[in-house]
């Protein structure tokens, strides 16, 4: 029986237009009265009332959230983070340096973020960075680095040049995760031990859940480890192909109320 669910955000279980549809949320809630848990386990930092404008409406149908890729994680009142390395922080720097033009975001504990680059506009639009957490891109940002995101512009529409994938790839290598994720518009590096799937095994732990009694839900390459960690796993429609094929269940789209039709049809929740 499945007791609790686990949700990436982005292509998932919000609209291309980043909304909890009515629909999604009503299902959300139906399995909430019955007495499952709800868990968000996104890419994402804990700004999503920034971000996202989440207020109340949301809020309340989580028991919890995963963040960073499994480098944060809120349950309850309990908080935990994962720090990548210092030292591989330090070489993704340098090697992003090489390359002209690539921006780089180091996000820190308490909503502090690094640049190497000074935030425009765009940035604080699509990124949600906050002017007064902004801090200098030293050794004290680099030995607190939760997550470090690369990318090309703010729009996160261009992809990256396949040269600056391999390198960071390869300064990652045994070191920490790597994501290529965004139609390879973004990379998103976190701690070795900092995966989505690592992250909800640790809640299943406080929890007192089997792996059998959690089902997720994913689209994009960061999801795959907790796509083959659990065998309740639902790919949405418009996911990556290495997704689908890892994935128990394959559901409609995003913008179809994949979400929904996954609880109903296929997992038979409602």
């Amino acid at each position: 029986m499945i007791r609790a669910l686990f949700f990436d955000l982005d292509g998932t279980l919000l609209t291309t237009d980043r909304r909890l549809s009515d629909v999604n949320a009503a299902a959300l809630a139906a399995c909430r009265e019955r007495g499952i848990k709800l868990f968000v386990a996104t890419a994402r930092a804990p700004r999503l009332a920034n971000t996202l404008g989440w207020g109340e409406r949301e809020f309340s149908l989580f028991d919890g959230c995963i963040y960073f890729n499994g480098g944060y994680v809120c349950v309850g009142d309990e908080t935990r983070f994962y720090t990548i390395a210092a030292d591989v922080v330090s070489e993704i720097v340098a090697c992003v340096a090489a390359f002209p033009g690539a921006r780089l975001c180091l996000l820190m504990p308490d909503h502090l973020q690094a640049l190497n680059h000074d935030p425009d506009d765009g940035s604080l639009s699509n990124w949600g960075y906050n002017p007064a957490k902004l801090a200098a891109l030293d050794n004290s940002s680099m030995a607190n680095t939760i997550k470090l995101l690369v990318y090309h512009d703010d729009s996160g529409s261009i992809p990256l040049k396949t040269e600056i994938a391999d390198a960071l790839r390869s300064v990652c290598k045994d070191r920490a995760q790597f994501y290529l994720t965004d139609h390879d518009s973004l990379i998103q590096i976190t701690a070795l031990e900092s995966n989505k799937a690592s992250a909800i095994r640790r809640v299943a732990v406080r929890l007192g859940l089997r792996e059998d009694e959690i089902a997720v839900f994913g689209d994009d390459y960061n999801d795959l480890e907790m796509i083959r960690a659990f065998p309740e796993s639902v790919a949405m429609g418009n996911a990556c192909p290495e997704l689908k094929a890892a994935a128990k269940y394959v559901t409609l789209s995003n913008d179809d109320d994949g979400i929904a039709h996954a609880l109903k049809q296929l997992l038979h929740l409602l």
